[in-house]
């Protein structure tokens, strides 16, 4: 086996390797330096900006749609109560109509009864009339009758009883 291990060459690295090594990061570093670091740095910048200004607009949206919501509730509260007193006045509006409902019928009851009323009375005072006509008649006929018969005392009063006991049975 014709391969042999060289242990000091495999343990310290060559120098002139390490210095091109070195050398070329150095080249890379100073490449990125120059023209990495500076527009690198500029957008984080330009990044950093934007999201601090988009988090300002968020807290001004913020403050806005809290300002918004305070005034909706305060809108909604107002709204509650016109809504309350429109209610109210509803009703108080329906008691007067219903208050004015029953006193206009009651007015037209009151009406019909009178009317009624003087109906009936004169119905009863045509009645009366009719019945006086007809006490009359049957007077003028009674007496025409006991004329007729002329009769004594006793007979005239048989007369009359018999006579009235007919009106009460005709009534």
């Amino acid at each position: 086996m014709g391969i042999t291990f060289d242990v000091a060459e495999k343990l310290f690295p060559n120098l002139a390797t390490m210095i091109v090594q070195l050398c070329s990061s150095g080249i890379l570093f100073y490449v990125a330096y120059r023209f990495l670091w500076n527009p690198a740095r500029e957008y984080l910048a330009k990044k950093s900006e934007l999201t601090q200004k988009e988090l300002r607009e968020a807290q001004a949206a913020k403050l806005e749609a809290n300002r918004d919501l305070k005034t909706a509730k305060q809108k909604l509260t107002e709204a509650s109560y016109k809504a309350k007193d429109i209610v109210e006045k509803g009703k108080d509006e329906g008691k007067i109509i219903k208050e004015s409902i029953i006193r206009d019928g009651r007015q037209q009851a009151d009406q019909l009864l009178k009317s009624a009323r003087e109906e009936i009375a004169f119905e009863q005072n045509k009645m009366r009339q009719g019945m006086q006509k007809e006490i009359v008649d049957v007077a003028l006929l009674a007496t025409e009758k006991l004329m007729k018969e002329q009769a004594d005392e006793q007979q005239n009063r048989k007369s009359i009883v018999s006579f009235v006991e007919g009106m009460n049975a005709d009534e």
